[in-house]
């Protein structure tokens, strides 16, 4: 028994776990059952003699349901995300960083509430007001008093809404204690807007085909090395996640991982923010002082090294992707979220976690450690969920076509038979 779904869920899942990684260990210690290997084992003389016909039962969709989940790749799994992307309208409610006519030039909305002019800002952990000198230098150390957690609505007592991290009220002190204030931050530095091809311009198109025209197909050796360019299997399927850092001004890049549709990483590095570092926001990022002790990688060559990976068609998945793109200064217009893929039973602008998502449909426990969240584990899981949800789509599609037809439907149908057999008698 659990006071909570939420702890009965976590129970549920670690449950199912062991019971998978307990059946795997007895497969791979060849101890199977001998009544499951009966059930997939008979003799040649049987299949020809029939024995046992009465007990058989075909699925008619087996076969095409194992072929389709062995060639979700390429460009069957891409034109199947592709009624998943975000629209124009919708990049823009959700903040998404788009062109404002000049190269390298951003917006995005809603604008980020913790910057203020002459020095003032807004503490994003605490909600109070503090001032910083030039270079982001603090006028007045103040040590910041926090709730690290979320505030839920509880169901019963009132309906009263409590911090998940302590349990305390809305409005009472702050369980966590920080040495700085600190701020999300606007933006800074240029944009840079991922290019169309091999040899085009930023945010020009390439023609690929199959996507908006007939480009012409690059050479053996380049599409290996440019899976997004022409002539490729695919523009690629890519899911992202970026862990950050609070520095004088503001959130800044501190690592990326980036995982392909075979759930393989294909890109990791750390990064060093540009500006001093106030907190690490260890709890959450996983990343700490010692891990950029000797790093020498910057945010601007991040993305130098992901416009040769990523191109205007690809499709990039994650969760609340937006925040990611901020960080890196990159505008994207292909974009599959998770966030909203899976909403929130309230609507928006209220989202679900990546965890509780993950917990649903995959029975899987991820962000589980004190150290702090892990981006391959949250990207790749990001790319687990998209891969369940089509294959979902396919099992949806798979009932519909088996779905009898209903009385009138048949005969409509005995009816164009019947003047199909006067016509040709005639």
């Amino acid at each position: 028994k659990s006071k909570t779904r939420f702890l009965y869920t976590n129970r549920a899942a670690q449950t199912m776990k062991r019971i998978k990684d307990f059946v795997k260990e007895r497969s791979e210690d060849g101890r199977e059952s001998r009544v499951s290997r009966s059930l997939f084992t008979q003799k040649h003389s049987d299949v020809l003699s029939a024995k046992g016909a009465d007990n058989v039962t075909l699925n008619r969709f087996k076969s095409r349901q194992k072929e389709t989940t062995e060639t979700l790749k390429g460009w069957n799994l891409y034109n199947r995300l592709r009624r998943y992307l975000l629209t124009e309208e919708e990049l823009r409610v959700n903040g998404f960083p788009r062109p404002d006519g000049d190269a390298g030039v951003a917006f995005y909305s809603p604008q980020p509430p913790s910057c203020g002019g002459d020095g003032g800002r807004t503490c994003c952990r605490c909600g109070r007001g503090y001032s910083v000198g030039v270079g982001g230098v603090y006028a007045k150390p103040e040590e910041c008093v926090y709730h690290w957690g979320k505030a839920w609505r509880q169901r019963g007592k009132g309906g009263e809404s409590r911090y998940n991290c302590c349990g305390a009220e809305v409005g009472a002190e702050g369980c966590s204690l920080a040495g700085r204030h600190v701020s999300e931050g606007g933006e800074m530095g240029a944009f840079r807007e991922t290019r169309g091809c091999l040899g085009a311009g930023e945010g020009e198109s390439c023609g690929r085909p199959g996507v908006g025209g007939m480009g012409e197909p690059l050479s053996p050796g380049l599409a290996a090395a440019f899976p997004g360019h022409c002539g490729a299997p695919s523009p690629g399927v890519y899911a992202l996640d970026c862990e950050m850092c609070y520095t004088v001004e503001g959130l800044e890049l501190c690592k990326i991982s980036v995982i392909d549709e075979n759930l393989l990483v294909v890109y990791e590095t750390l990064v060093l923010p540009d500006n001093p570092v106030v907190d690490y926001n260890t709890r959450f990022s996983g990343i700490a002082a010692d891990d950029l002790a000797d790093v020498s990688m910057r945010a601007e060559d991040v993305v130098v090294e992901l416009q040769e990976l990523f191109f205007a068609d690809t499709i990039l998945i994650g969760h609340s992707l937006q925040s990611d793109l901020k960080v890196l200064r990159l505008i994207h217009s292909s974009v599959v979220d998770t966030s909203l893929v899976f909403p929130h039973k309230m609507g928006p602008p209220l989202k679900r976690a990546l965890k509780n998502i993950v917990i649903d449909h995959l029975q899987k426990i991820i962000q589980d450690d004190v150290a702090g969240h892990d981006c391959r584990e949250d990207a790749k899981s990001c790319m687990e969920l998209m891969l369940w949800k089509v294959k979902e789509d396919i099992k949806t599609e798979d009932k519909l076509r088996a779905k009898p037809l209903c009385k009138d439907s048949i005969k409509l149908m005995q009816t164009d038979a019947n003047s199909l057999a006067k016509v040709t008698k005639r």
